[in-house]
């Protein structure tokens, strides 16, 4: 049952990623913050790092003040280890303007 699931859950991710890779060709201002943050999210959770980095440098790049462009590759690069893009990321949106919310707070302390 759980395989059935799984199996599911990623047709379904595949899905929107397709949908998502045709509205960026098209229109890529259509895509919200929110959908952008939503795809990182469910990218992570089957592990798939690499389009992940894809969605989460997009989101960055049509929403650099968005405080959920840096949650998205903080999460990504806390999951996948890799210290260096985490604080690099930690160090631009310590430079920038936005506001930390207590859950990328608990994040950023988890990780160091």
């Amino acid at each position: 049952r759980y395989n059935l699931l799984w199996n599911e859950s990623c047709f379904r991710l595949k899905i929107l990623h397709s949908v998502l890779e045709k509205a960026w060709t098209l229109d890529a201002g259509k895509i919200t913050s929110v959908l952008y943050e939503d795809i990182s999210r469910c990218l992570l959770d089957i592990q798939d790092y690499k389009t992940c980095e894809k969605w989460c440098e997009r989101s960055m790049e049509q929403y650099p003040a968005a405080l959920s462009s840096y949650t998205s590759q903080l999460k990504l690069f806390f999951s996948c280890g890799d210290k260096e893009k985490f604080f690099d990321v930690m160090k631009r949106l310590r430079a920038s303007d936005i506001t930390i919310d207590s859950e990328t707070l608990e994040l950023i302390r988890t990780f160091m």
